[in-house]
């Protein structure tokens, strides 16, 4: 038979969409995962996309106003009290569909957090996980200090009570909200020996310096109990927004004989 004859062959492939199991889009992992059972397999940075399970941490607010603010929120689906750091395109427009959403099914059973880690922790041989968030990495840029500590309180109170005692492989660096420096301190004599705690992290979006004479009794505190604290990068549209508004300002320069003196007048929010 001539070659160009030949019919094409076409192999259909099932599509990976948000509800694919995440043992199925890691399965390719599988030759590796053998190679790496005689290694000790951390990492260091993984996520857990916490406003999937708000409901659950913002239960656990402190402060009974703030509670109420946030319960406020459920029934518009906006995790209430969270500051937006403007658009996200982690998905890649939807391309990339774990990014996107996780809807894949879990049993019964252990949190589904817990399973979800477990799934692909067990695909990619790794041995423990230690967790950040992931919303929350912008949570420094809230104009509200008490809403942040109130927040990160309760995510760290969320992973405690919740998540890691179903499962001594997964760890965490609780937040630090470290816009407050005192109650940073307080964090860590509340929360420092939880079993699964192995440090605290601080979300590096924010403008506070972390040499300021504000944190040398928390750096104190963490020394004294003898466990790290993290910096996770973020990013913030805030910067390039203030860049757009100062450009967007029209100033009057004018002599009035001693110097030049600037008169703001009218300013236009561009890019907003």
């Amino acid at each position: 038979m001539n070659i160009r004859e030949t019919a094409p062959r076409i192999e259909e492939l099932e599509k990976i969409s948000t509800r694919t199991d995440t043992r199925d889009y890691l399965a390719k992992a599988a030759p590796t995962t053998e190679k790496l059972k005689d290694w000790l397999v951390v990492d260091v940075d993984a996520h857990v996309n916490e406003t999937a399970f708000w409901s659950e941490i913002t239960d656990r607010i402190d402060n009974e106003v703030l509670r109420y603010i946030a319960e406020s929120f459920r029934e518009r689906g906006i995790p209430g009290l969270l500051n937006s750091n403007g658009p996200l395109h982690q998905d890649v427009a939807g391309r990339i569909m774990h990014q996107q959403k996780l809807a894949e099914q879990t049993p019964p059973g252990l949190h589904r957090q817990v399973q979800l880690t477990q799934r692909a922790m067990d695909a990619l041989g790794i041995d423990y996980m230690v967790v950040f968030p992931t919303p929350m990495l912008s949570l420094g840029m809230h104009p509200q200090v008490d809403a942040e500590v109130a927040l990160g309180n309760a995510y760290n109170r969320w992973l405690i009570e919740q998540i890691l005692p179903q499962d001594t492989r997964q760890k965490a660096l609780l937040y630090l909200p470290f816009n407050d420096p005192d109650a940073c301190v307080e964090t860590v004599e509340r929360f420092g020996d939880a079993p699964g705690v192995v440090g605290f992290s601080v979300t590096s979006t924010r403008h506070k310096p972390v040499w300021h004479n504000s944190y040398m009794k928390l750096y104190g505190a963490l020394q004294e109990l003898g466990k790290p604290l993290g910096f996770h990068a973020g990013f913030t549209v805030s910067a390039a927004l203030l860049a757009a508004t100062a450009a967007a300002a029209l100033v009057l320069l004018r002599e009035d004989g001693r110097g030049q003196r600037v008169n703001l007048v009218e300013l236009q929010t561009a890019g907003a």
